[in-house]
This record gives structure tokens, sequence and C-alpha cells, in this order.
């Protein structure tokens, strides 16, 4: 490079190399031009040369700077936690820690990072159930006193009530669902039926249905079983001796141990059997369906056999000889 010693800058000034604003730098980069103030391709500054546009050729140049570039990888205990850590070739250190959470140990051997989980010991649980406004939860509890709930709701007609661990369900019926009556062991419609079952072990079902003896029967409105083991089916239906058996509308077993089956049928004589609509078998120990009633065998000899009646009323008796034949009286 040529000297300026002794040399006048207006002979030289062009080729110079001089700020934009022909002052000194500052920390703020400057464009650099010539004594003619044309621009080079470098902006400086206290701190730093830059070359913002152009082509900058560095063909043959040695460029020396950060050689830091070589890292290492390793964990390192850290307490209960552990570390990965990177190390460069200065030394720094960039770590992340895994932190140890419920029943996990970490443990560091060299560059071996062992995760361990231990054993879970929490499997004693105690279940019981809780009172929960109308409703109830049934709770299962773990022996760290952590709780899981399952919970019953309480519908319609019905009430959960609990004491200690017993849960009670109770069914309150409704004017279509069924209750205990007033008799032992017995059962009737929900209030709102009127029905009543005041013997034991009696059933009512129906609109003022009534079984008033003890295992009597009344199904159907107004139906009525007033006697031992008497049962009564149908409306209006009535079985009001001991063991008689009433079945069809209006139809009555008045007889002990009789049995009416149909419309209007009655059977008032005791063992009487009456079958059919309207029918009326009022003599002791017979069957009578519509026009048919079977005499049973009364015990003596002969009188047994079967009563027809004609349309004028008139009755032939119809039974059989020890020889097989048919004979009519």
């Amino acid at each position: 490079m040529a000297s300026l010693i002794n040399t006048k800058i207006k002979d030289t000034y062009e080729g110079l190399i001089k700020t934009l604003d022909n002052l000194a730098l500052t920390g703020t980069a400057k464009g650099i031009t010539d004594g003619g103030g044309n621009p080079t391709n470098i902006t400086m500054s206290t701190t730093s040369t830059n070359f913002p546009s152009g082509t900058v050729d560095f063909t043959g140049a040695t460029v020396t700077g950060d050689n830091n570039t070589t890292y290492v990888l390793n964990s390192v205990q850290d307490g209960s936690n552990a570390d990965i850590k990177l190390t460069d070739a200065d030394g720094n250190d960039s770590k992340v820690t895994l932190v140890a959470g419920t029943n996990i140990t970490l443990s560091n051997l060299g560059n071996d990072l062992t995760i361990n989980a231990a054993a879970d010991t929490n499997t004693t649980y105690s279940l019981g159930s809780v009172q929960d406004g109308s409703n109830a939860d049934i709770v299962l509890t773990d022996q760290l006193g952590n709780t899981s709930k399952a919970t019953l709701v309480a519908g319609t007609n019905i009430t959960l009530s609990n004491t200690g661990n017993d849960l009670t369900i109770t069914a309150a019926g409704g004017s279509a669902g069924l209750e205990v009556g007033t008799g032992t062991d017995s059962l009737q419609n929900a209030v709102g039926t009127a029905s009543t079952a005041s013997g034991a072990a009696s059933i009512a079902i129906g609109k003022n249905a009534t079984a008033s003896a003890s295992q009597s029967m009344a199904y159907g409105e107004e139906a009525q079983a007033t006697q031992v083991s008497s049962a009564a089916f149908g409306q209006y239906a009535e079985a009001t001796n001991f063991y008689a058996i009433a079945f069809g509308r209006t139809s009555s077993a008045s007889g002990d141990g009789s049995v009416a089956f149909g419309q209007q049928t009655s059977a008032a004589q005791a063992g009487a059997v009456a079958m059919g609509r309207q029918v009326t078998s009022d003599t002791a120990d017979t069957t009578h369906v519509r026009a048919l009633k079977i005499v049973a065998p009364d015990g003596g000899t002969g009188g047994n056999g079967i009563t027809m009646l004609s349309p004028d009323g008139t009755a032939y008796v119809l039974t059989v000889s020890n020889a097989g034949a048919l004979v009519i009286t």
C-alpha cells in the first residue's frame, strides 16, 4: 500500500477510503466510500463489518472463529431426580431434568438412566353406602382414602335410605301399583283403588275388591271373597262360603266348596258346580251345566246319573244298569 506520509490529501483523496458522512466510526454501521464519494459494498461500525449486497469473494481466505462444535451427552443423578445433560467442548452444560413422580424411582449409573416403577401396594378396598339426598351412593374406598362411587337415583315411587352399610330400596306404589295389605303377608292395590286385603295371606286386586278371610283371593272390581280359602274372579264376582270359587262377572258361589263358572252363574249349595251363562245349581253335590246336571255319587246304592231338563222344565234322569244298559227315568 502506498504511503501517505508527506503527501497532501488534496492530491490523493480520490484513493482514500472514508465513511459516508466523513466522520469517525461509531457503534452504528456506516457506508464506506472512496475519496470521490463512490460507494463500496461495505458498511462498518466500531464492532462489525458487513457486506449488505453484491458478491464477496473469500477465495483462499482463512476464516477463524468459534470451534466449539463438539458435545457430550450423559446423565447425572439429581437427588431423587435425574438430569439428561449436554456438555460442549468448553464445558458449558445444557440439561433436561426428569422428575420422579409417585411410585417412580430414577437412578443413574454412568450414562445409564434407570426408571423403576414401585409396586402398587394400594390393593385393599372397603365397600359402603352413603345417603346422597334422596339418592344413595355405593362407595369404594382404597387404603389411601381415595374414593370411587356409583350413585343410585331414586325414581318414581322409589325411596332409597341408608343405615351404616345397609341400603334399603322401598317401592311406595301408586295408583296402579301394589302394596302390603292390612292382613299378615297380604297384598292389595295401592291407595286410590280402595281394595282391601284384610285376611292373612289374602290378595285383593281391583277397585273395591275385598279379600277378608285368610288365604282368600278377590280379583276384579267389587269382587268379594269373604271366607277361608274362597276365591272370586271377575267384576262383582262373589265367593261367600268356605273354599267356594266364583269365576265370571256377577257369578256367585255361596255353598261350602261350591264352584260357579260363567256370567251370572250361581252355585248355592254345598259342593254344587254350576257352569255356563245364567246357570243355577241349587242342589247339594251336583254339577249343573246349562240344561245338564251331573249328580255326584251319594254313597248309597243307585241315585247316580245325569239329570237333563227338557224345554218345558221336566227333569229326566239318565242312569246305567249293572248290565251297562242306559235307563231314563
